[in-house]
């Protein structure tokens, strides 16, 4: 498989955007990767830290041009603030079907709903 191209401008929708992953992103990257949640329901490490992000970037890109995923950052619109990230994974291009992964800062998570008490 040759390398993705994956578009230069955000895809937006209403108030989110889908954006390939800037150098920029590392400190915000970090951050959002510790929360708990992140860890506990995916393969974040605990502890995380610039490092592990500039990791995760470069293996994002070497993806890339491997062609065997198409990764984004989720960002609010218009604010560009970084906000979680979505990737297409595992693609198998012979069945012309993908996975997907993500993850949302806890700031851009819904709250949980709670049942409502009986009187």
């Amino acid at each position: 498989m040759s390398a993705l191209s994956l578009p230069a401008d955000p895809l937006v929708d209403g108030p989110t955007a889908l954006r390939p992953w800037r150098k920029a992103d590392v400190s915000d990257l970090a951050r959002i990767c510790r929360d708990e949640e992140i860890v506990r329901w995916t393969a974040v490490p605990r502890a995380y830290g610039e490092a592990d992000a500039r990791l995760y970037l470069l293996r994002r890109h070497d993806a890339i041009h491997a062609g065997t995923a198409a990764p984004f950052a989720i960002v609010s619109h218009p604010q560009a603030e970084l906000i979680g990230s979505i990737s297409l994974v595992r693609i198998a291009w012979e069945h012309l079907r993908a996975e997907v992964g993500y993850f949302l800062a806890r700031d851009a998570r819904a709250p949980a709903t709670r049942p409502a008490r009986s009187a």
